[in-house]
């Protein structure tokens, strides 16, 4: 029998901004050698997180499609923009360097239809405000003095993109890393 499946509703990134943020992150990964230790997050793995499902089997996994195929005929492609780094968590104990989305009312409504229809389906969520990012890295320890580490680090230009689908993913581990498996990639309208 198979392991329950990691949902996670997400969107990806076309490839000439994920080109843009490697370059930088590997840029920090040098830094990285003296002050950050963290694991970083390979390019192809780069996203943004709609909604985390969690734990799911193949039944669950047809009631998702379900749900995110008639979300996805009422929305219309947008644009989005990435911002500058920032720490999820807090400075104190950083836990993910991120790349920030900027503040968008079509993604903010987009995550909210999600969250809205599976809640009819009775799915529970953690009730956790919507930060919309994309992570860089994941910090291994502690880093002092975080905040004037950050301003050392040179920020990526913003990029522009469009969102016009989302997909369904499962988060899955071999050799020790995160492999992202797409279940779905639904377009919208």
């Amino acid at each position: 029998m198979r392991q329950p499946m990691r949902l996670f509703i997400g969107v990806s990134l076309p490839n000439h901004v994920t080109d843009v943020i490697d370059s930088f992150k590997e840029a920090y990964v040098q830094y990285d050698l003296d002050k950050l230790e963290a694991r970083w997050v390979p390019k192809n793995n780069f996203h943004i997180t709609l909604l985390f499902l969690g734990e799911a089997d193949s039944y669950k996994l047809d009631q998702v499609l379900e749900v995110v195929e008639k979300v996805a005929k009422n929305l219309n492609s947008f644009q989005a923009k990435t911002g500058g780094l920032t720490i999820l968590s807090n400075f104190k104990y950083p836990k993910v360097l991120a790349l920030e989305i900027k503040e968008n009312k079509n993604l903010s409504a987009l995550q909210k239809a999600l969250l809205d229809e599976f809640n009819k389906k009775d799915y529970v969520f953690e009730n956790k405000k919507f930060v919309p990012h994309i992570t860089l890295g994941r910090f291994k320890r502690r880093v002092r003095d975080l905040k004037s580490t950050l301003k050392e680090l040179r920020e990526p230009p913003e990029q522009e993109f469009e969102i016009s689908s989302f997909e369904v993913l499962e988060t899955s581990y071999s050799n020790g890393e995160i492999k992202y498996l797409l279940h779905k990639r639904i377009k919208f309208g």
